[in-house]
């Protein structure tokens, strides 16, 4: 059985992508005689019985899943870090705003500015300039001299150099800064200004900016399964708690064994949840998974190089698009920081914890459960998050009473 969040089949990546690996991997599910259930929210999991308990909810209503494995797949989120104007109307994560034109959204002749960090501006730079926008500026705040080490590591990666410079001969008439972020954005009922660090200022009618990636991890640390911290550069885990705001990673990584098995058993997770690495490592790491979970070990062994290369990358990613003190300090007292219960930078500052935040200023207590402000916090500030409970994502009272799930007893 496959449960997947979204309506159909292919994340955010391939949505609505019907040629090339996508159309690929979607017949392979198509003919692999799994029963597909798409819309479902998976919002509690345990162990019962020496089984795995999925507890679920979708417009059909409630449901409740019992299995002997279960491979976690939960993808990743955007990172989002606060600074003046993020909260204006036009303001849109990179990811979102090429999911929402994905689905529809019109970017003809708007003229937009892409910033923050990581690949994925170039990426969704061109997919916007391809659907008619005028992209003014991509905004990479890590420096060129950082990038160029990056390159020397794409080498023994060809397919993705020439992916790189596909996109970026795409837009070659873009302007590409690097050492460049946005510093606020300006406007009244929408956001019509990005001002950048060199002073410049920019009329816009949309912004996109992203910080990377964080891994969904709540389901995984619903279920029991342990996590740390990747040894920076390594490509390898780590079982730690130590952290460091200034160099990352902050953000904690389900820890998993060769065979992407993680400490509770019959629960294996591949892809971002283990650190973000992108599709080519979420697709070695789904197939070893798969294997494990279906009793053949040994083809996942055999992919276990190819995991390493592709881990390898990653970290090399992550070195050279690690986030510059300047930009983990945008916010000012006044920026609100969590949206949901509108707390600024200035009542979080007066704390000295996560947990202490959010009981004195309701800080991750809204409708997102911290998934915005809990990362951009964890990020500014250097604090663990790791209080996640039940359920991890909003639900019908209705669903819990049908499930005997995460209020039960309480």
């Amino acid at each position: 059985m496959l449960l997947d969040d979204n309506p159909d089949v292919g994340g955010q990546i391939w949505r609505r992508v019907g040629g090339g690996p996508a159309g690929v991997w979607r017949e392979r599910v198509k003919h692999s005689g799994a029963e597909i259930r798409g819309g479902v929210t998976v919002f509690d999991a345990e162990k019962v019985d020496g089984r795995v308990r999925l507890r679920c909810e979708s417009a059909a209503g409630a449901s409740v899943v019992d299995a002997e494995q279960v491979v976690l797949a939960t993808g990743a989120r955007e990172l989002f870090l606060p600074f003046p104007g993020w909260t204006l109307p036009g303001v849109f994560g990179v990811g979102g705003l090429q999911a929402l034109v994905k689905s529809g959204f019109d970017v003809r002749g708007k003229r937009i500015v892409v910033g923050g960090t990581g690949p994925l501006l170039l990426a969704v730079a061109a997919y916007l300039s391809e659907r008619g926008a005028k992209v003014e500026s991509i905004a990479e705040q890590a420096e060129k001299s950082r990038l160029i080490g990056f390159a020397g590591a794409m080498l023994g990666q060809p397919g993705k150099l020439w992916q790189g410079a596909k996109l970026r001969a795409s837009i070659i008439d873009v302007e590409y800064r690097f050492g460049a972020w946005i510093t606020e954005v300006r406007g009244e009922d929408r956001v019509r200004q990005a001002v950048l660090n060199d002073g410049r200022v920019i009329d816009v009618d949309a912004v996109a900016c992203g910080f990377g990636l964080v891994g969904n991890t709540q389901l995984a640390q619903v279920v029991g399964a342990g996590s740390g911290h990747w040894a920076l550069g390594t490509g390898e885990e780590k079982n730690s708690t130590s952290m460091d705001p200034t160099t990352g990673p902050w953000h904690g990584r389900v820890i998993v064994d060769d065979l992407m098995r993680t400490s509770v058993d019959g629960v294996l997770c591949a892809g971002e949840p283990l650190g973000i690495g992108g599709v080519e490592t979420s697709l070695v790491e789904g197939t070893m998974a798969g294997y494990a979970a279906a009793g053949r070990e040994e083809l996942a062994r055999g992919l276990i190089p190819r995991r390493r290369r592709e881990r390898a990358f990653a970290a090399a990613m992550e070195r050279a698009f690690a986030l510059r003190e300047e930009v983990l300090r945008l916010a000012r007292p006044e920026t609100i920081v969590c949206r949901c219960e509108d707390v600024t930078m200035s009542r979080i500052a007066a704390c000295d914890h996560w947990r202490g935040a959010k009981l004195l200023t309701r800080c991750g207590m809204g409708p997102c459960q911290g998934r915005v402000c809990g990362a951009a916090v964890e990020a500014m500030m250097g604090w663990a998050v790791r209080d996640v409970r039940p359920p991890v994502f909003p639900v019908s009272m209705n669903a819990l009473a049908a499930t005997g799930g995460a209020m039960e007893g309480a």
